[in-house]
């Protein structure tokens, strides 16, 4: 299969990004951000399974993790010092679903990382036509999450 675009460029393609290019140029970035007491987050659209290991050696503050990755998995294999952003699904539930649906995949994603280091929001760009009750769905179960114990 012929690979082109986002895939490609960052990496998740062919494994560029832990090659002579994209990792090396992260990691100057976020050491000249630390050195100037700055955050710093990636994000990699798309699926990054094959490389969230090598994108937690680049030392940002936050990776931001598209929905089609487990948060479970991402959490694994990045340090704990490491805040995953993400990953709620921004087609469904949050622009096609309900809010319940929302919250059922925000407890899951709870669940799944134990609450450690998290920020929930949606795992990629929200359309303009996303529900804004399913919006509002994600604020309140993140309040809510502190809360909920897994099991």
């Amino acid at each position: 299969m012929e690979r082109s675009g986002a895939d490609e460029c960052t990496g998740t393609g062919s494994g560029g990004f832990k090659g002579a290019f994209a990792l090396p140029c992260e990691k100057k970035t976020v050491e000249a951000l630390k050195a100037a007491q700055k955050p710093y987050s990636i994000h990699i659209c798309g699926d990054t399974t094959g490389i969230i290991r090598d994108m937690g050696t680049a030392g940002a503050n936050i990776l931001e993790i598209d929905w089609k990755i487990s948060m479970e998995y991402a959490r694994s294999m990045v340090p704990e010092t490491t805040v995953l952003m993400g990953n709620i699904n921004p087609s469904d539930p949050m622009c096609l679903g309900t809010p319940e649906q929302v919250e059922q995949q925000a407890k899951e994603i709870i669940r799944s990382t134990r609450g450690k280091g998290i920020i929930l929001s949606s795992g990629c760009a929200l359309g303009a036509n996303t529900k804004p009750e399913n919006v509002k769905a994600l604020p309140h179960q993140s309040e809510c999450g502190g809360a909920f114990s897994a099991p």
